[in-house]
């Protein structure tokens, strides 16, 4: 996972150090709730410049596809 996107989301939760592998979907975080999961999301999109779309939102399974996802909108992949 970029480590610029991991430490985007353990700002926003609290998480310090904690990792953050691929395989972990966002319910398995802690503190990832409804309402972290909306400003995670736009600071994603503020850090990164990009917009995500609620559809690619929805169908993302974890967050090593969250990566491939922003990866993607950002020209990397």
């Amino acid at each position: 996972m970029n480590e610029e996107l991991a430490a985007i989301i353990r700002k926003h939760l609290g998480l310090g150090n904690f990792q953050l592998p691929p395989e972990m979907q966002a319910s398995e975080v802690p503190g990832w709730d409804s309402m972290r999961h909306i400003e995670i999301l736009t600071a994603i999109e503020d850090a990164f410049g990009i917009r995500l779309k609620n559809i690619e939102v929805l169908r993302l399974k974890n967050l090593g596809e969250l990566d491939r996802l922003v990866r993607t909108k950002r020209g990397i992949e």
